[in-house]
């Protein structure tokens, strides 16, 4: 049995399209039916139901599991290889949210490139269920997942906790409740009472903590007047830094965007019942994947980043 085969064959299970898969390998359609049909020969069984579309029979759904170790074990062995060789050549697959590559590479990247020049870095854009599922795959070799669901297949470490906070402009405050605003500052910097922002108009965020944000305002007992609703967090830092109204975000992003927040802006943590809302981002491998000196490397560069951006105040 032939692992080109059976990498065709796992790459294949994830677009369950022969034009689109042979186009992203750079190989014919032909070929890659080649290798299908081989493979089903050799194992004697189908792999996958043609008609009316493609799809995995119950061997090909075994199969893949089998697929994905013969990967993962090949990805393994060249990587020890080139450990014994001392080479230090290779290429390391990291997954992580739009932002937080964003918010990383370029601050890790000038560190690891010097380290290792001779290893490609292969990014990958996607949520964190997406993110759990390549690593399953072997597709990616590390990730950045937030709120992690616990698997006995993946290794993860707790490395940050991003809060979210109520960011508002003190002039802002004062516009709409002129000499009450002290009272509500001083007030919300022990305990944050939404209430006392329902006069505010607001920006507010369309993704897994927004949509956690927004029980909070029933619990509140009101509905916000909501300006504009988004699922782009710069947008949302626009809004409140340049816009009237009020608006939610999170450490990292305040940290990172800090030179663009103007001097009067407040920030509270935000409170989802009785406790400061929080999402935890966890470090992950596949337990079953080596990790090379380049990839501890990296994941070290990737823990320093965030316990320093755990460290600097937004506001100062």
């Amino acid at each position: 049995m032939e692992t080109t085969s059976l990498y065709y064959f796992s790459e294949l299970a994830k677009d369950l399209n022969m034009t689109h898969t042979a186009s992203r390998l750079y190989i014919s359609q032909q070929t890659l039916s080649n290798h299908i049909i081989r493979l089903e020969e050799q194992l004697g069984t189908k792999l996958f139901e043609r008609k009316p579309t493609l799809r995995l029979t119950s061997s090909g759904e075994v199969v893949l599991q089998f697929a994905n170790m013969v990967n993962l074990g090949y990805a393994n062995l060249q990587d020890m290889l080139a450990e014994i060789e001392h080479e230090e050549r290779g290429a390391i697959s990291f997954g992580a949210s739009f932002f937080q590559l964003h918010l990383i590479i370029p601050q890790i990247l000038p560190l690891f490139t010097e380290k290792f020049p001779k290893v490609q870095m292969r990014l990958s854009s996607m949520n964190s269920s997406h993110l759990e599922q390549s690593l399953l795959s072997g597709d990616i070799d590390l990730a950045l997942v937030s709120d992690l669901k616990e698997n006995p297949l993946i290794a993860s470490e707790r490395i940050f906790e991003d809060i979210a906070y109520l960011c508002v402009r003190k002039s802002l405050l004062e516009q709409y409740y002129g000499e009450n605003a002290d009272k509500i500052i001083q007030r919300s910097s022990e305990h944050l009472q939404l209430a006392d922002f329902s006069s505010l108009p607001f920006c507010l965020l369309q993704t897994r903590v927004g949509n956690r944000i927004t029980e909070g305002f029933s619990d509140a007992h009101f509905q916000p007047k909501c300006y504009m609703r988004t699922t782009d967090v710069l947008i949302v830092l626009d809004a409140f830094c340049t816009q009237p109204m009020a608006g939610f975000s999170t450490h990292s992003v305040l940290v990172r965007y800090k030179k663009r927040l103007p001097e009067d802006l407040l920030i509270f943590p935000y409170e989802y019942k009785g406790k400061t809302l929080k999402s935890s981002f966890y470090l992950c491998h596949h337990k079953e994947r080596y990790l090379a000196d380049y990839a501890v490397c990296f994941s070290e560069l990737v823990r320093s980043f965030f316990t320093r951006i755990a460290s600097i105040n937004p506001l100062e």
